[in-house]
């Protein structure tokens, strides 16, 4: 589980210069700006994206689904490579003959890229409608051309059985280390408590590698995975299809946590903003998740000890020398 992009708030007011939309409506990824001024809807499959523009009253859904015939499409760009191919693809088969695609997005995240990119894709040049503040947009119209599909990737869990990761969904570029690592750990770790492990919590689940393999581990238990972010909810019921004790959910923090007699929770939390480390979204999961043990894998780097060892018993269980996984028995 990560966050909404952040640079999605800095191009809105780039899409709101003069003489860039259109009086129709307007079908926009990753944020609703535009959607806001011209009618329409926005794409937004992060929770927190997703309530606050139902707050603002906006008409909003979380994948591509049924989109068809808008006169413009906004694609604010981010930062991962095949999910915002995959957006740009979904944008241009929502768009009417005729119609044009806006691309959005900073100097920073790459934008005169895209721009080349698409226009090698389509054919055709993009022009650049706004250029200022370190961002621009740029408009593509709609042509015959293809954008080709993103397919998933697939990764194996230990045991082999293999999991498709979609674009967008952590982590598509194969399985990684710290996740591995308490696969590892769970194939053998056991309560410390004695007592039987009958609800395990997946927080953040991605593609569902860590509760699939609990599930797995614990045939006769119940799994929850949860993520806020839809395409992952999306991915990991996919990869759960035909688990009946195994149940996913759109959550974040902000909701009510749903088990609170859970015996495990598993949490491979977020830990970046940018290319800084940022603890902010770990410590609010390490709050609201009530069970009576946690495992928690991390960057050996990060210092979670502190703010787990107030919640209970702490103590280290893996460290394969870059990553470590910690044991929280809460109190």
């Amino acid at each position: 589980m990560s966050g909404p992009a952040a640079q999605a708030d800095f191009s809105a007011d780039l899409v709101g210069d003069p003489g860039v939309l259109f009086e129709a409506p307007s079908v926009e990824w990753h944020g609703w700006q535009a959607v806001a001024r011209t009618g329409g809807v926005a794409v937004v499959p992060w929770r927190s994206q997703a309530r606050a523009a139902a707050a603002a009253g906006i008409v909003n859904q979380q994948s591509s689904a049924g989109l068809s015939g808008f006169a413009q499409a906004v694609v604010r760009i981010g930062k991962g490579r095949d999910a915002t191919i995959a957006d740009l693809a979904a944008a241009w088969q929502a768009l009417a003959p005729g119609g044009r695609l806006l691309i959005a997005g900073q100097n920073d995240i790459g934008i005169a890229t895209w721009a080349k990119r698409l226009s090698a894709l389509l054919g055709v040049s993009g022009t650049i409608l706004v250029n200022r503040g370190h961002g621009r947009v740029v408009e593509f119209p709609r042509n015959q051309a293809v954008l080709p599909a993103v397919p998933p990737t697939c990764v194996q869990l230990p045991d082999g059985r293999p999991l498709a990761v979609d674009p967008g969904v952590f982590s598509a570029d194969g399985l990684d280390e710290g996740t591995a690592l308490l696969l590892d750990v769970l194939a053998t770790w056991t309560s410390p408590s004695e007592l039987p492990i009958s609800r395990i919590v997946d927080v953040g689940c991605g593609a569902g590698h860590l509760g699939i393999a609990a599930g797995l581990r614990w045939p006769s238990a119940d799994v929850l995975l949860l993520d806020a972010d839809a395409r992952a909810v999306a991915c990991a019921a996919a990869n759960a299809a035909g688990s009946p004790k195994i149940t996913v959910s759109w959550w974040d923090d902000q909701d009510p946590w749903p088990w609170p007699d859970a015996d495990l929770a598993l949490l491979n939390p977020p830990c970046h903003a940018g290319s800084l480390f940022d603890l902010t979204v770990a410590r609010r999961l390490f709050a609201v998740t009530k069970a009576r043990h946690v495992l928690v894998v991390a960057n050996r780097q990060l210092a979670y000890e502190a703010d787990l060892h107030r919640l209970g018993e702490l103590r280290q269980v893996a460290d394969n020398g870059r990553f470590k996984v910690l044991e929280l028995t809460r109190f």
